[in-house]
């Protein structure tokens, strides 16, 4: 998605960093009106940890990825964070 242009940062938390202690398994950022937004969420593969996620990491994104999404269903849902009412995250 980078060398495409629709974002200018893709970053994966390792494990047991303090990002990902806080749900952070990805941030990524995306230049809007000239404006770098970042954005940070948690993915899981499992619908019971989605919500247990969002249960212990209130107010940061947790997306559940079926293993049989496409890689445009995957890009879909990256860049849908953008178009949510959330505040923009730091990296």
């Amino acid at each position: 998605m980078c060398h495409r242009g629709e974002l200018s940062l893709v970053q994966r938390h390792k494990p047991h960093s303090s990002d990902d202690h806080q749900g952070k398994d990805f941030t990524v950022e995306k230049i809007i009106n000239g404006e770098a937004v970042t954005k940070s969420f948690g993915i899981t593969f499992s619908m019971s940890r989605q919500f247990r996620a969002e249960q212990l990491h209130p107010g940061v994104p947790q997306k559940y990825i079926p293993l049989w999404s496409s890689d445009k269903d995957i890009e879909e849902t990256v860049l849908s964070l953008f178009s949510q009412k959330t505040e923009a995250t730091a990296a």
